[in-house]
């Protein structure tokens, strides 16, 4: 059975259809017009989900922010203090281990998804004035 509203109606996929078809002032066989397609496209802007890319520099120095770099940051500072030298060098190798190996994996998922999205691009058409 089909899913009702408030009201007590069911709705139909037809019915889901006409009522959508209505509210965006469209014509099943028709369309919109070559003009109402341009004045929608002014108003209200491309049917697409903009894609934000960070820049790379950007998104590497996040790798520094956050509470386990907060941790080994803290490490390094207290041995800095100290006059732990070594201790200093140890904190901050792994503070820049961590740092190049998680961006690198970033990177790689990052690659990977754009490339999902490459093959799953997709078209689709359009009635404009009966065409």
């Amino acid at each position: 059975m089909s899913g009702s509203t408030a009201q007590g109606r069911t709705h139909t996929p037809a019915r889901q259809v006409k009522e959508t078809l209505k509210t965006l002032r469209s014509h099943p066989e028709a369309g919109l017009t070559n003009e109402e397609a341009k004045r929608r496209l002014e108003q209200e802007g491309p049917n697409e989900i903009a894609e934000k890319r960070p820049s790379p520099v950007l998104r590497f120095a996040q790798k520094f922010w956050g509470p386990s770099a907060w941790m080994v940051e803290l490490i390094a500072l207290v041995a800095l203090i100290l006059h732990k030298r070594a201790d200093v060098s140890v904190a901050l190798a792994l503070l820049g281990m961590n740092t190049f190996f998680s961006f690198a994996q970033e990177q790689r998922a990052t690659s990977a998804v754009a490339a999902l999205r490459q093959k799953l691009n997709i078209k689709a058409r359009a009635l404009r004035d009966r065409h």
